[in-house]
């Protein structure tokens, strides 16, 4: 175990080659790093790499925690053999024990595909440039966008059976919803001005804090077995859901 604060970095790749846990903060890094496939757990606070230099991460990291970080960085388990920069306002929060990926603050500027090994990815405060988009494996069982505005390419997508969006809706949104793998959605802190119609494949559905715009309507699937609504505002239609086993309602605090 190495924790460094605020200091200059020093890393001899021989004299740390087993070493599993290393945390930096407030670190500066004037000299191209190689870390050692050894090291499972790397946090990284507050640290700048400066000069051209490119932090580069193994491929075997099992936890991995970056925030405020800048300069250049490569991670070939989330973005391939290609170093991105970072510019102090992004993070990531890797765990490979429970197959979990969050993204949050990113610009894209090309297309990103993310490892197959992620079963649950989170992508938050995501944008993406020049047509980009990110690309979904086949693996994938749990996607959850927050306030992300992206294209999502889930052709190559056999087992995403959740997904969670908070305060944003968009066609490709839409898109994934209606996949014949997907059962179980959840929105969150959206406002809805269109009428929204549950897609059949669709057997559980959450609302929480979800208001609709004007007198339109937001129509349970079909096929749904189960509807929380918690705290909506707004006309919800359930008469189009047979099926449906469970129903939990938890009215708005000012509503009735």
């Amino acid at each position: 175990m190495l924790t460094l604060v605020d200091s200059l970095f020093i890393y001899n790749q021989n004299a740390y080659q087993y070493l599993s846990y290393l945390r930096l903060d407030k670190v500066t890094i004037k000299r191209n790093v190689n870390l050692t496939d050894k090291l499972k757990t790397l946090i990284i606070e507050s640290t700048k790499i400066c000069g051209g230099f490119v932090l580069r991460i193994s491929q075997t990291i099992v936890n991995l925690s970056l925030q405020r970080f800048t300069g250049a960085v490569n991670i070939p388990s989330i973005f391939g053999s290609v170093s991105i920069m970072l510019y102090g306002n992004e993070v990531i929060e890797l765990c490979r024990d429970k197959y979990s990926l969050i993204l949050k603050g990113f610009t894209f500027k090309r297309d990103v595909e993310l490892d197959d090994s992620f079963r649950i990815v989170k992508l938050s405060e995501v944008k993406m440039r020049s047509g980009g988009k990110v690309i979904l494996n086949k693996e994938r069982v749990h996607l959850e966008l927050y306030l992300s505005d992206v294209d999502i390419d889930y052709s190559k997508v056999d087992e995403l059976k959740c997904i969670t969006l908070t305060k944003n809706i968009r066609p490709v949104a839409k898109n994934i919803l209606a996949l014949k793998t997907v059962t179980t959605a959840t929105f969150k802190g959206m406002k809805l001005k269109n009428w929204f119609i549950c897609p059949a494949n669709i057997r559980v559905i959450s609302l929480h804090c979800v208001k609709m715009l004007g007198n339109k309507v937001f129509r349970i699937g079909q096929n749904c077995e189960e509807t929380n609504l918690f705290n909506c505002i707004g006309n919800f239609d359930l008469s189009s859901a047979p099926c449906l086993k469970k129903l939990a309602i938890i009215p708005f605090a000012n509503g009735n």
